[in-house]
């Protein structure tokens, strides 16, 4: 059974590509979460060795292991600092 999470700021995900195999995905950083107009998460502006992209969610996959102890920035948490 698959689960999926919420995409955090900060976080290190893999970035889809039709063209390559899963384990040679680059990785990434989540800069921005960018919501549609529904106010749901559509877009994602990451960092990359080579640059930033912005790439629709589905095309992210983030890692299957990351440390709850670690204090990331949550969309709540980001809006109050604002």
């Amino acid at each position: 059974m698959r689960t999926s999470r919420e995409v955090l700021p900060r976080e290190i995900v893999l970035i889809a590509a039709d063209n390559i195999k899963m384990e040679d995905w680059p990785l990434s950083l989540v800069e921005e979460l960018i919501p549609g107009l529904d106010g749901r998460l559509r877009f994602v502006r990451l960092r990359t060795a080579s640059g930033i992209l912005l790439r629709p969610v589905q095309r992210i996959s983030p890692l299957e292991i990351y440390d709850e102890s670690v204090t990331v920035a949550t969309r709540t948490s980001a809006k109050a600092d604002h």
